[in-house]
């Protein structure tokens, strides 16, 4: 083989190397942004249940309720969210990403749905409520930094 023929062989080869490079590379920069997407619209439907939770006491807020309360009804609006970002995780990450949710629902596995047992507190026992709250907003807190993207 020439050198006229060997350049040429070597600039189709680097032109197809490099383009499958760029290639697999846009594609790696279209799932970030995926991604960032997603948990930006994660964390949006989050901020409003965090702000509720952060209301320590009824006299301090007449939005005030008891986190059993909040984390029930709010439950549908962010099992869809949670549905849609996990699509855009590693499997061993949806996982992860997954427990720490049944874990903010205390889902129960046997009947496949949300029981928020671990919020619900008996009679006006503020401690208690405080303690549960302060357990929900540490809980979301833990599944926001697993959705972190890296």
């Amino acid at each position: 083989m020439d050198a006229a023929t060997s350049g040429i062989v070597g600039s189709i080869l680097g032109a197809i190397f490099g383009g499958l490079i760029a290639f697999v590379a846009s594609i790696i920069v279209l799932r970030k942004q995926e991604q960032y997407r997603q948990r930006a619209k994660l964390t949006s439907e989050f901020i409003e249940l965090q702000r509720l939770l952060k209301i320590r006491h009824p006299n301090h807020s007449i939005e005030y309720r008891p986190t059993y309360d909040l984390l029930r009804d709010n439950y549908s609006r962010l099992f869809t969210a949670i549905l849609f970002f996990k699509q855009s995780l590693s499997r061993s990450k949806a996982k992860k990403f997954e427990s720490k949710w049944h874990e903010i629902c205390s889902f129960d596995l046997k009947h496949q749905g949300p029981t928020f047992e671990d919020y619900k507190v008996t009679g006006s026992n503020h401690e208690k409520e405080i303690t549960v709250r302060d357990m929900a907003l540490s809980r979301i807190q833990e599944l926001l930094d697993i959705a972190k993207v890296r």
